[in-house]
């Protein structure tokens, strides 16, 4: 009789709430939701049928109070005044025997509504976000979803998940180890609501937490989604293929299996799909594709059938999207990958360019403008010039006969940077070298064309002439301007380069140094121009420094390191590109690449390379090397001084090792990349140019080696 009346007393107090509290301010709504939420525990939880009743008019009322406060300051004052208290409170009482809940429908809605309360508050971010989190939301979402009971909980896990992911946003919670709850959810999903939030949660989970993303793949996380996203279309299957996206950023190991699931088959699909859909594909496809392109993708074993037909999808999909309004960023995201890396982007072109055009024409607001334009940018072909030596333009001063002489020798070797479409400023390759690069594997159809565009000698057909001409990129190894000064370097180091102006400044550099100091001239460029000196110059020193003062009006001084390993870090076009390991010749000249084994590093200096220690700790030094250097195209030198990663150089131009990086994608065993007199030519090397006194070389022979994201262990956290 005592538990009727107290059901009875609740029912009328629960009646009452709901008139009442339309009419106050968030705060006193939390609070008095809170404590009738508290006077209800105790009954649910004795399994009071009656009381259930109660406990889903309160989660009802919860979720409507929590519709009605939907600024960020009503919200935090209503999730702050008790309004997420109770929400925990009624999940926790409801969900105290879950295996019971299809005994009573009532518990089951008032958990759904109780999470769907939560969710709403934790999407309206701040102070809202961080009281639900605070009243321990996570905990209960872990609770309910480690207990999985198929599909007559959906409605509770659709909510979950949804709270999951708004928990997540923008990294301010993260579920850990836990989050393999939201893959079981995607894979058991039997309706498209419940696959949407599981994928949201996903999506969430995974943008900022390299670890999760691990953790994901090893529940068959890639799997669900591409079953899910084939199953169902519209909305669903962008937030999949959003969840997928940021799944298998940074792996190969996932991007493959993506592929291997048959993630092409739903691309394909979102061709027909809605514009958000087809822009959620393409960032998708950003992600499979890598920072190496489709040609790289087509090395892998099982897959190259799948990865040749992602630049068909793409200009399908991105018709749809731009016709359609699509996301701008993830357009320009799946365009600019597959543009890329694509072995001939000219059909990409002539579908994607036009509609680029007509979209940036139209585009209101300045970010999707700026992303378009990128897309058009990185389709648009390029003009490619091996004016190396542009350091002396720079300075004012003539190119040196040897850099005159390197500039005729090696004036091809940018076609191991250029696509179809692309020009490289030179004669075209010898019939006998081609045919060895086709032996070696580089097909000729994936080759640029040559001549001079501005004398009108562009070797191309008449048809791809009529689209190209008048859209070619200049794409020079170097522009002759004040990015190529050595002084800019001061920006990435931690004080200990001094910018001499006197020779005064250089003498008291010199003593600064126990271990000895180099000089390098404003304008130097691989070993060229720099001179090692002693604490106390020498005459010959000093004559050399003003030399260069005189010159260039400044020179740099830097301590000598005992270095243990040298590295260089290359972008191009903005994009990191790889790392690769310089061949230096006394006393500090450039000779080469090495991109084979490590076996000649010391085993901590392997581990770096393996676990991405280098490229986080430029990260961390020099925030957006593209953007602060000034080029777009740029790379560091950096080298390791007891166990401490320290940038040595900043190249804002092309460099050897964007060549040599490049040639280890067209030709896999590559192990080193070098220049050598033609003289110098053997028969395992595989020449890349056709000059008359210095050529350039692949040692081929190892196809190992720190290439870029070739490591199955390779879950990257580089933020640049």
């Amino acid at each position: 009789m005592a538990a009727r009346n107290n059901a009875y007393s609740m029912e009328k107090l629960v009646s009452g709430v709901r008139r009442a509290i339309i009419t106050l301010p968030p705060d006193e709504s939390g609070a008095i939701l809170a404590a009738v939420q508290a006077a209800l525990y105790k009954l649910v939880t004795r399994e009071d049928v009656d009381a259930h009743m109660s406990a889903r008019d309160v989660a009802k009322v919860l979720r409507s109070e929590a519709k009605r406060h939907n600024s960020a300051k009503a919200a935090a004052a209503f999730a702050e005044g008790g309004g997420a208290a109770a929400a925990v409170a009624a999940v926790e009482s409801c969900t105290a025997r879950i295996a019971r809940f299809n005994e009573s429908p009532e518990r089951m809605k008032a958990t759904s509504d109780s999470f769907a309360a939560l969710a709403d508050l934790a999407a309206a971010g701040g102070a809202a976000h961080a009281a639900v989190v605070a009243a321990g939301a996570a905990a209960s979402v872990t609770d309910v979803l480690s207990t999985f009971h198929g599909g007559d909980f959906s409605p509770i896990y659709t909510q979950a998940c949804r709270l999951a992911g708004n928990l997540c946003f923008g990294g301010a919670h993260d579920f850990g180890d836990d989050a393999y709850t939201f893959a079981i959810v995607a894979m058991n999903a039997n309706d498209a609501t419940a696959f949407r939030w599981a994928a949201h949660a996903l999506w969430n989970a995974c943008t900022h937490s390299p670890d999760t993303r691990d953790v994901l793949h090893k529940t068959m996380a890639v799997q669900s989604l591409v079953k899910g996203a084939l199953r169902f279309p519209g909305t669903p299957r962008a937030y999949g293929l959003r969840a997928l996206a940021y799944l298998v950023l940074g792996s190969e190991r996932r991007r493959k299996s993506a592929l291997r699931a048959n993630v092409a088959l739903v691309l394909s699909d979102a061709t027909c799909d809605e514009p958000a859909t087809a822009a959620a594909a393409l960032l998708c496809i950003s992600s499979i594709v890598g920072p190496c392109g489709t040609a790289h993708l087509a090395r892998w074993p099982g897959v190259a059938d799948r990865a040749d037909g992602l630049a068909n999808i793409t200009a399908k999909l991105a018709a749809v999207a731009l016709e359609g309004g699509g996301d701008a960023a993830a357009v320009s995201a799946g365009i600019v990958a597959v543009a890329r890396g694509a072995r001939d982007p000219r059909p990409l072109r002539a579908a994607v360019m036009p509609l680029l055009r007509v979209a940036i024409e139209s585009a209101t607001r300045p970010r999707a403008r700026k992303a378009l334009g990128a897309a058009l940018h990185a389709l648009q072909p390029r003009r490619h010039l091996y004016n190396v030596g542009a350091e002396a333009e720079a300075a004012g001063r003539a190119v040196p006969k040897n850099m005159q002489i390197l500039r005729k020798d090696l004036a091809q070797l940018p076609w191991v940077l250029a696509r179809p479409g692309d020009v490289v400023v030179a004669p075209p390759l010898s019939e006998s070298l081609a045919a060895r690069l086709e032996a070696a594997g580089v097909a000729r159809e994936t080759l640029p064309s040559f001549g001079d565009a501005s004398l009108g000698q562009l070797a191309l057909p008449d048809d791809v002439l009529r689209t190209v001409l008048g859209y070619l990129v200049d794409a020079p190894w170097a522009v002759a301007d004040e990015r190529l000064r050595r002084s800019r370097v001061t920006r990435y180091r931690d004080g200990d380069v001094v910018v001499c102006a006197s020779l005064d400044d250089v003498a008291a550099a010199a003593r600064a140094n126990d271990e000895g100091t180099i000089l390098k001239a404003e304008y130097s460029s691989s070993g060229l121009g720099a001179r090692t000196v002693a604490r106390e110059l020498t005459e010959q020193d000093v004559a050399w420094a003003r030399n260069r003062l005189k010159a260039d009006g400044v020179l740099t001084a830097e301590p000598r390191y005992e270095l243990e390993a040298e590295f260089t870090l290359e972008w191009y076009d903005g994009f990191f590109c790889g790392v690769s390991r310089p061949i230096v010749l006394p006393p500090g000249r450039w000779h080469g690449q090495q991109l084979g084994a490590t076996d000649d590093l010391a085993t901590d200096v392997k581990e770096f390379l393996r676990d991405n220690v280098i490229e986080n700790d430029v990260a961390a030094l020099c925030d957006d090397v593209p953007g602060t250097c000034g080029s777009a195209t740029c790379g560091l030198d950096v080298g390791l001084v007891r166990g401490d990663t320290k940038v040595l150089e900043c190249n804002a131009r092309t460099t050897m090792s964007h060549i040599a990086l490049a040639a280890k994608r067209r030709v896999p065993n590559a192990s080193r990349f070098l220049v050598l007199p033609k003289r110098d030519l053997a028969p395992h090397h595989l020449p890349l140019t056709d000059g008359e006194h210095f050529v350039a070389v692949l040692e081929l022979g190892d196809d190992s080696g720190p290439f870029p994201f070739l490591d199955e262990n390779d879950d990257v956290v580089i933020r640049w």
